[in-house]
């Protein structure tokens, strides 16, 4: 189901289906979000939980058992009921149940809340560990923008400039969707790169290292885009589907895909958040329309 929130700046939509954002749109009818589109990718705002990125093999173990598990986990396929709405806010829940338990050994109650002022959309995720032992998670966002936003642009006129001069490489993924020690150079001193879709031909740019916690996808042009602050947020990723693909995603992420060497066990997985029992999670990230 469909759920409007709106400012003075900005109305957004969200279908309660993987508490998934569906349009951004400002006062003008500008859309900033990727509609989606099976020839490139499908979704558009996927909430990722609670795995990011692929699990070797499809799957992890834990405490002795094995659970077959999706690329980027179930949250974004999952129904949430709507906790509460009001003209400007909403926010969503998801618990777990029966079928979660099947996959994902861990009780829990993951809470998404949209609240939009002017033109600044702030998300924040809240994971409760509802059960009796330490809960193992990734989370993180997958947010698609329209790249050109404007119908007399091309995806070459666009730049992503993070927040500082940066000093890292690019980390990349196997055919299987797995790191596997290789990297190619990114940033050396500096902290943008001039879009073409070429540089999604090896999948996403992922930095191995940040010390930005913002990144802006803007024209060269127009000066338009959106910017994202991600002080939450161990690292964000890029990425765009291969070929000729209209559309950027901006990824703050609190975990990472598996690598080839990992061992499959949940409580060893790179960049696994261990919340305690009883104890309540919270990152945000905000989206600013430029």
């Amino acid at each position: 189901m469909l759920y409007d929130i709106m400012s003075d700046g900005a109305v957004i939509q969200i279908e309660t289906r993987g508490a998934e954002l569906q349009s951004v749109k400002d006062i003008f009818g500008t859309e900033y979000l990727w509609q989606g589109n099976s020839k490139y990718w499908a979704g558009r705002s996927p909430i990722l939980f609670p795995i990011i990125g692929t699990q070797k093999n499809g799957e992890f173990e834990y405490a002795g058992n094995t659970y077959p598990t999706k690329n980027h986990g179930f949250a974004r396929y999952s129904e949430f009921e709507v906790l509460r709405q009001n003209k400007d806010s909403i926010l969503l829940s998801l618990s777990s149940n029966e079928d979660t338990l099947r996959i994902y050994p861990f009780k829990f109650s993951l809470q998404v809340e949209y609240a939009l002022k002017g033109t600044v959309l702030e998300v924040e995720y809240r994971v409760a560990n509802t059960g009796k032992e330490d809960m193992l998670f990734s989370i993180g966002g997958h947010t698609g923008f329209n790249c050109p936003l404007l119908p007399d642009e091309n995806f070459e006129d666009y730049t992503v400039e993070f927040e500082k001069n940066e000093t890292t490489v690019r980390m990349l993924l196997n055919d299987k969707g797995l790191y596997d020690g290789l990297t190619m150079p990114l940033f050396d001193g500096n902290r943008d790169f001039r879009l073409d879709h070429s540089l999604f031909e090896l999948d996403a740019i992922v930095p191995e290292h940040l010390e930005s916690k913002s990144v802006t996808l803007k024209s060269l042009r127009s000066g338009r885009g959106v910017r994202l602050d991600y002080g939450d947020f161990d690292n964000c990723a890029v990425w765009s589907a291969r070929g000729d693909a209209p559309f950027v995603c901006l990824e703050p992420w609190n975990g990472i895909a598996s690598s080839v060497g990992d061992s499959g066990r949940l409580e060893d997985k790179k960049g696994i958040i261990k919340l305690p029992v009883g104890q309540l999670y919270r990152v945000s990230h905000t989206i600013s329309l430029l």
